[in-house]
This record gives C-alpha cells, structure tokens and sequence, in this order.
C-alpha cells in the first residue's frame, strides 16, 4: 500500500513548488484546509473536559479567653549556697500552699526553672562574690479568670519579687471547638459564593474538587505583661493591691480556599 499525504501534507508541498505568482492563493487555500482538517482547540465551557471555579470563604468568631497563667519567680541569696537554696525553696512551698488554698478552678502548678550559682559583680576592676544567688519560676494555669488576681495579691504579700508572664487565652479544647465552627461558616462561605458565580454564569455546581484551610488568630492577650515588684515596703505587701484584670477577647479568623466543579 502506497504511503498517501494527508491534505494539509499536500498543500504545503504544492506551497513550496508552486510559482511566485500562485503563492497568495495558495496561502489562501493552505489556510482554509488546516482549519477543516486539524483538531478543533476552542477553550468555551461545553469543550472544556474539567470546568471548575475557584472561591474563597471566610470566617471570624470572637471568644472570650477561658485560661490564665502567671508566672511568680522566687530567689534567695546569701553567702552560703546551701542556706540560699532552702530558704528559696522554703519560700517557693509557702507560695505554692497559699494558692492551692484558693482552690482555684482547675489549677496547674509547675515549677518551669531552677537554679544555683554565684553572684559576682566588678568593684575597683576586680571581679567581687556577693554569694549564692538560687532561683526558681512558678507557673501557674487556671480557668478561674477572676481567681488570678488573688494569686497575685497572695505573692505580693509574700514579698514575691518577681510577677511575670500573665497572659489569658483559649485553652486546647475550646480553641479546636471554635475552628470547628468557623470551618464549617468558611466552607458555606465558599459553597454560596461559588454557587451565585455559577449561576451568573448559566452553569451549576457540581462537587467539590479542593479544599485548602487558612487560619488566623490574635495573639494572647496580656494587660500585664510583666509585672516586676522589687523592695515592697510592708504596708504594700500586707495590703490588698485590688487588681482588675481586664482579659480583653480572643479573635479566630479562618479561610478557606476551595475548587468546585462546573456543569452545564
């Protein structure tokens, strides 16, 4: 069987072979059989194999902070190590019994650092031991919002030096409850916007193809968020320091990015 040129094949060949004179028409005739004898690439939306649209959703939910956590720091110092560790460690028990005398709502304890090591400081340009300087940090985590400015009046009364770190937040559980409900909003977010373009463009939806999360949050709030009380007389340590704590709102901003199909 012999071999045969497919039309456009022929054409081109009659192009190159043809006189000066004929190639205009040619390029006429050339023009007309490549659009009957190639494949059609037309982009419109009954062609297209997979048509889709994409769309965002969003969501915002405000939340008041369900926990708090303060920091106290306890130290001791004096020319014996041994004597600046147990009174530290004396003084970081009482603290620790005060507060759980208060029976704040379910409250943790921890005790995040520890140390011993000797104080030096430069006089006449030589280095002088002022002693042994032993510290601890104990963090405390409540849900009772309001117990914790008492936690923090019981400190001060113990001439506690150092009051840091107090932050309120979303604990774990509440924090995955409310992405659980603004996920969803986003999604139906997503779902309606997507659903309005379709029909503006005389399509409708069909399934879902994609779906990518964002998610925002506003950090802790802290109203204090370092509170360092040093050489308290004892009028002020003795007395209630009155403190309200204001722990602001927590805001949970999530998006979504999704991909839906299209059908005529």
């Amino acid at each position: 069987m012999k071999p045969s040129l497919r039309p456009c094949s022929f054409v081109f060949l009659s192009l190159v072979h043809a006189p000066k004179a004929l190639l205009a028409a040619n390029l006429w005739v050339f023009a007309l059989v490549s659009v009957a004898v190639l494949p059609e690439r037309a982009y419109s939306f009954d062609k297209s194999p997979h048509p889709s649209i994409e769309v965002g959703g969003e969501c915002e939910e405000v939340a008041e902070p369900d926990l708090a956590t303060v920091v106290f720091g306890v130290e001791e110092l004096d020319s014996d190590s041994r004597k600046a560790y147990q009174r530290m460690t004396e003084k970081l028990e009482t603290l620790r019994s005060s507060l759980i005398k208060l029976n704040l709502a379910q409250a943790r304890m921890t005790t995040t650092a520890l140390y011993l090591n000797e104080r030096k400081e430069w006089e006449k340009e030589k280095l002088v031991s002022l002693g042994f300087e032993s510290k601890a940090t104990l963090e405390l985590e409540t849900k009772d919002l309001k117990g914790i400015s008492n936690a923090i009046n019981i400190a001060t009364e113990q001439k506690i030096k150092n009051i840091s770190q107090l932050a309120f937040s979303l604990s774990f559980n509440r924090m995955n409850q409310l992405k659980g409900t603004c996920l969803n909003q986003a999604t139906k977010n997503a779902e309606y916007k997507a659903h309005q373009m379709a029909v503006s463009l005389g399509a409708r939806l069909d399934k879902i193809v994609h779906l990518t999360e964002f998610t925002e949050s506003s950090p802790d709030h802290q109203p204090f968020p370092g509170v360092r009380m040093e050489a308290m007389n004892a009028k002020s340590a003795s007395s209630d320091l009155g403190l309200v704590l204001d722990p602001g709102v927590r805001k949970i901003r999530l998006k979504v990015k999704a991909v839906f199909g299209l059908r005529p």
